[in-house]
């Protein structure tokens, strides 16, 4: 009897085992945790040699890419031999690190110069910047893709004509898209931990139709859990991954700016010049903020900064009232998290071409909150060269509840 008591309770911890999640597999760099939306990716890439950490134990996913840096990973990318040649670029220091790789670069037409002299060493990429080169490595694998003409992003006036093809080239192909509105942010930086996730695309198109979603840098949610060749039952018949926007939430503030006071947020730089809250336009109140913007002067914007403890990890969604009255609307809404040191971690922006000229537009985001998130903060901007002005009006931030055991964890990829 007592040892068919041992046998039972032997099986019932087995089952018990079989049952139980595993441990999440450690990550080797303490910034980025196996949970992170882009590990995958990432880890591909240090594997191969293409990437490596800032150090052994941090890969600071979130920084942006130097043109030097971004040389090297190019080139080892199409595991080509480095060439023995100098003096290309007056900016690029012979015998340096990254001095081969630049000219390696160059002659296998991964990277251009800025000019005819100079490389750009020190320079930052911008997303736009980083699909060319995408689209160069794929062209170096000899495969052939075609722009998406399908395509249209709510922003495709801000894509820089020399970039157009391989942007609408690198969608088809499932390498790049939007974000959750829809917009392809051109001229934003490119961080590291993005460039992983479109280079890893990248180097594992062979030629046939990847299905993809879109491309949010600020969480796995809208990245493809599932990339797989179209026809295949497998994925098919798998889960359909979990969606924030359909999540419980609960409001947490409403800036509608019927007054002063902001709180739980503060803002320092209402007013200043071309920044005024105006009493002769408003959404669903009486007042709103208006900037106003010279022809060809810098950006203008103002700052909301949430004076409350954030957890890293949480989710949050942000939407606000927005007009523009000019030809092409571009005012933007960017949430930002900052850490404890007030260092940039990362940002989403929504807006621009899709704010159309004299009509009220609701801007939408999500975020969900890096590990070294310590604060948030919410910044109104013009960035549109020809000038203009927008109004903005009830700010709104939302946190995000969810039940783990209600969605689907998994992340298969074929």
């Amino acid at each position: 009897m007592l040892r068919k008591k041992i046998l039972a309770l032997f099986i019932s911890a087995i089952l018990l085992m079989a049952v139980l999640p595993c441990n999440a597999e450690e990550s080797r760099f303490e910034d980025l945790p196996s949970s992170h939306w882009a590990y995958a990716a990432v880890m591909d890439l240090v594997e191969k040699g293409i990437i490596t950490g800032k150090s052994e134990t941090h890969f600071d996913p979130n920084s942006s890419l130097k043109r030097e840096e971004f040389a090297k990973i190019a080139v080892l990318a199409i595991d080509e031999e480095l060439v023995d040649k100098s003096g290309s670029f007056t900016d690029v220091e012979v015998r340096s690190w990254y001095e081969p790789y630049v000219e390696t670069a160059l002659m296998t037409g991964l990277l251009k110069g800025i000019s005819d002299t100079e490389f750009g060493v020190g320079g930052t990429l911008t997303k736009q910047d980083a699909v060319v080169v995408m689209n160069r490595i794929i062209e170096n694998r000899e495969i052939k893709t075609e722009p998406d003409k399908t395509v249209v992003f709510a922003d495709d006036s801000d894509i820089s004509d020399y970039a157009r093809e391989a942007v609408f080239k690198m969608a088809a192909a499932g390498v790049v898209g939007g974000d959750s509105n829809n917009c392809f942010l051109p001229h934003e930086k490119i961080t590291r931990v993005s460039l992983c996730v479109m280079l890893n695309r990248a180097l594992n198109i062979d030629g046939q139709n990847i299905q993809t979603g879109t491309d949010n840098p600020n969480g796995w949610n809208f990245y493809p859990p599932y990339e797989h060749i179209l026809g295949d039952k497998i994925a098919e018949s798998m889960p359909k991954p979990f969606d924030p926007e359909t999540w419980e939430r609960f409001d947490i503030v409403l800036i509608d700016l019927e007054s002063t006071d902001f709180s739980p947020f503060s803002n320092s730089s209402t007013p200043k010049e071309g920044v005024e809250i105006i009493d002769s336009e408003s959404f669903g109140g009486n007042n709103s903020i208006k900037l106003t913007k010279a022809a060809g002067a810098s950006q203008i914007s103002t700052t909301f900064v949430y004076n409350e403890e954030v957890c890293p990890g949480d989710w949050y969604a942000f939407s606000a009232m927005v007009k523009g009255d000019m030809s092409v609307g571009a005012p933007r809404i960017v949430i930002q998290a900052y850490s404890a040191s007030g260092k940039w971690v990362t940002e989403v922006a929504t807006g621009g071409s899709s704010v159309k000229e004299a009509d009220w537009y609701n801007l939408t985001a999500l975020l969900e909150l890096p590990p070294e998130t310590a604060q948030l903060r919410i910044m109104c901007y013009l960035l549109q060269s020809a000038g203009g002005t927008a109004y903005y009006d009830d700010l709104k931030v939302s946190k995000i509840i969810f039940d783990p055991m209600d969605t689907v964890l998994l992340t298969p990829s074929y």
